[in-house]
């Protein structure tokens, strides 16, 4: 027994002993011997939360191979009752892949309840935080080329929200000005799933291309749509919403008229297929695109081309190829013709390029960089007014009848082309010729500049009703009480104008007008607030009438006025507009309130720039700045970041289809002319000075139609005859009489300065000049 106890004990003492050395040899082995270093986990935890409200039991990944769903092999769980979820993640795969959520019927929204139908939301590979319908559209917009800051800022701009879009908007306290983040984020959901249910059946079709249409393929254009739909969303919030709450059926009812539908379903999978395929090079030659067509008939159209000469389409040295904007607008036969923006007046617009104020002159080069092999590629539009990507994807026409090629485009919602109701007797049975392609672009804006225009209507004035006050008693001037014998003046500094603008208006007597249609009354005191608030855009297209059948129009302005409710704050306001001149009255505030700062520019302009901006400003396709320069203030402006659409024809179709309408082809070889339709617009000019175009001098109005009529301002803007002749347009010189007052002028008009010039005389009088510029 004592042997074999003593045998025990030996066996257990070297057993103990081989284990106690086999840890020994695996602590050395990891690191773990003393001395060594603590073992380096290879995994990350990345926290996020999913949120239209709070969501639970969320299924989420990390999206690796980048499909927009969460596959077998990538790092998944479900969020907890308050939305929350931890993921183990390999942390060389940190901020490379974003996350996806696939929130099914399983699911419940803590504010909103179960889940019916299923949705897909995303964030971006930089911040994983939060996964949102906001967050969802950002990645979006990155789908196209933009950095993660860019689509962003293009998503803010497009929906007005001043508050981060990767933030938790279920826990942060609603921003004091714009829509709520969360609204716009439940009408994205809503959106998403209603245009999922309505489109699930094009699943297991066939694209144009010949594809099968996938899941996949359906989430990826309805996200690409509702990232295109997000004004319409917004406008849509604000029609809709009561005391505080939004009238979600009425706002989803209002976004289904832009749905996209079955035919458009199929066109857009087939483009976004179509853009991944590389396409061989062409050759190169001189060319153009059709981005925009409206035509009525061969008398009444307009046409928007991007055109190339050979030497504009070959490649430099750095990859860039030159393009010149060209746009034409017939009016009853009489052709207008500019370069850039929407109207030729606005051509006269300059911008800051980052490092002075220049112009889009006449056949201005803007660059592009050759498409890669996704079809994406980088524009800079007019010496840096605008930069950013675009993605296109091209289908050959060759031998298709035009009104099918037509019918396809519009049906798949793209509006750029417009043949109004005339389309099939327009175009008949017409095929396209050989080598006749369309292209479908998607651009995305990523950089736009500030921008003024140097026409008189964007000095900042005051006048006698700046200050504000009481009105005098019926029957005296119509000026404020203190503010007797003051004159208009031009305000020349940012301070002066925050000094000026204070929001206190006249007050009136309640205002009336009779005509045949009846006596309209403003119901209750008129207040007059054009010369006390500052206007950020108008919203509606009622006209004014001569004969008015109302006091006000269903127009509204969106203004603001510098309040001392805070540092640097404004009060928002939306007026009302008086039917018989527009005139701006009875402001009421919008409840909105944001603060100001100004930015000193290189060359010494400073602009002055808002927090944000009233939620009724949501349709404007600007944000409004204002622009202290050379001893001035105007307004100034600056492009909202989106998304824009379009279906392109090249030179060949292009041309076939101008030869079935009528209408002259384009040749991209030829520069662009002036001609006199292009000075169309108001003028004002005095020989006083400048500033008395204001109140005293002639308005010139040129017709589209070349027609001229002129009023008289200092009399109550009486019309009499007048002629005037733009005897030579590249130049915008000019000469005309009054035959009744019997009256010779000439001058110039200078369409890129905005600025006119001349002399006049009659009979009893010598020559005289006057001065003045575009209205």
């Amino acid at each position: 027994m004592k042997t074999e106890a003593k045998f025990h004990r030996k066996g257990l003492k070297r057993l103990s002993l081989a284990l106690a050395g086999a840890a020994l040899l695996t602590l050395a082995g990891c690191g773990g011997s003393p001395g060594g270093a603590v073992p380096e986990a290879t995994t990350q935890d990345v926290v996020t939360r999913v949120v239209d409200g709070a969501i639970s039991n969320a299924l989420v990944c990390l999206d690796k191979n980048g499909n927009g769903a969460c596959d077998a092999g990538e790092p998944n769980g479900r969020t907890d009752g308050s939305g929350n979820l931890t993921l183990k993640v390999d942390k060389t795969d940190v901020g490379k892949y974003a996350l996806v959520t696939e929130v099914g019927t399983d699911a419940v929204d803590t504010v909103e309840g179960p889940v019916t139908s299923p949705f897909v939301m995303t964030s971006t590979p930089g911040k994983p935080g939060v996964l949102s319908p906001l967050t969802t559209m950002v990645a979006q917009a990155m789908q196209n080329g933009l950095t993660e800051a860019d689509a962003e800022a293009q998503i803010k701009d497009q929906t007005g929200i001043s508050v981060s879009l990767f933030e938790d908007f279920t826990k942060a306290a609603p921003p004091s000005s714009g829509p709520k983040p969360g609204d716009v984020a439940r009408i994205i959901v809503l959106t998403t799933q209603a245009q999922n249910e309505a489109l699930k059946a094009s699943v297991g079709g066939q694209a144009i291309d010949g594809s099968t249409i996938t899941g996949a393929d359906l989430k990826k254009a309805v996200n690409k749509k509702i990232m295109s739909l997000l004004p319409t969303i917004v406008e849509a919030i604000n029609s809709n919403t009561a005391g505080g709450t939004v009238d979600k059926s009425a706002v989803l009812n209002a976004v289904k008229t832009s749905f996209l539908t079955d035919a458009a379903i199929k066109t857009q999978v087939g483009i976004e297929k179509a853009a991944a395929i590389v396409e061989p090079p062409a050759a190169i030659t001189s060319g153009y695109s059709l981005t925009n067509l409206s035509f009525s008939d061969s008398n009444n159209w307009f046409r928007r081309t991007l055109n190339g000469t050979l030497a504009q389409n070959t490649p430099d040295a750095s990859g860039l190829r030159r393009y010149v904007e060209r746009r034409e607008r017939t009016n009853t036969g009489v052709l207008a013709t500019w370069n850039s923006f929407n109207e030729p007046n606005s051509q006269a617009n300059l911008h800051w390029n980052g490092s002075t104020w220049v112009g889009c002159s006449l056949n201005q080069e803007s660059q592009a960089t050759v498409p890669d092999a996704q079809g994406l590629n980088k524009f800079n539009f007019c010496d840096n007014y605008s930069s950013g990507s675009s993605k296109r994807a091209t289908f050959d026409i060759s031998g298709k009848k035009m009104i099918d090629v037509y019918t396809q485009i519009r049906d798949a919602g793209y509006t750029n082309l417009d043949l109004f109701s005339n389309a099939a007797t327009l175009l008949g049975a017409t095929n396209f010729p050989a080598d006749s392609k369309i292209q479908y672009v998607e651009s995305q804006t990523a950089k736009t500049a500030f921008g003024i225009n140097p026409g008189l209507n964007s000095l900042i004035i005051k006048n006698p009703q700046s200050v504000g006050g009481d009105a005098r008693p019926v029957g005296s001037n119509n000026i404020c009480a203190q503010n007797t014998g003051a004159q208009n003046a031009l305000v020349n500094t940012l301070e002066e104008m925050v000094a000026t603008f204070t929001g206190t208006p006249c007050i009136y007597n309640q205002g009336s007008i009779s005509n045949v249609n009846g006596t309209f009354t403003s119901n209750g005191s008129e207040v007059v607030w054009g010369q006390t608030s500052l206007n950020i855009g108008n919203v509606g297209n009622a006209p004014l009438l001569q004969v008015p059948s109302s006091y006000f129009t269903t127009n509204y302005s969106v203004r603001l006025a510098f309040t001392n409710g805070g540092p640097n704050e404004v009060t928002f306001y939306t007026c009302k507009q008086r039917q018989i001149n527009g005139f701006t009255r009875n402001c009421v505030p919008t409840g909105e309130k944001a603060t100001w700062s100004i930015e000193t520019l290189p060359d010494g302009a400073r602009v002055m720039s808002f927090s944000a901006a009233p939620t009724l400003a949501s349709p404007f396709t600007y944000v409004r700045t204002f622009v202290q320069r050379n001893g001035k203030v105007v307004f100034g402006y600056k492009d909202k970041l989106g998304v824009s659409n379009s279906a392109r024809l090249n030179t060949v179709a292009g041309n076939a289809l101008a030869a079935k309408l009528g209408i002259p082809a384009n040749d991209p070889d030829v520069p662009l002319a002036l001609t006199a339709a292009s000075y169309q617009g108001a003028w004002s000019v005095n020989d006083v000075g400048l500033l008395q175009t204001f109140t005293t001098g002639t308005t010139l109005n040129i017709s589209a139609t070349n027609t001229v009529d002129c009023n008289d301002r200092s009399n109550n803007f009486a019309p009499f005859a007048c002629t005037l002749t733009i005897t030579n347009p590249a130049t915008g010189a000019f000469s005309g009489t009054s035959p009744a007052n019997a009256v010779v002028f000439s001058g110039t008009l200078g369409f890129f300065t905005g600025m006119a010039s001349g002399t006049y005389s009659d009979q009893s009088q010598p020559i005289t000049p006057f001065t003045g510029g575009r209205r």
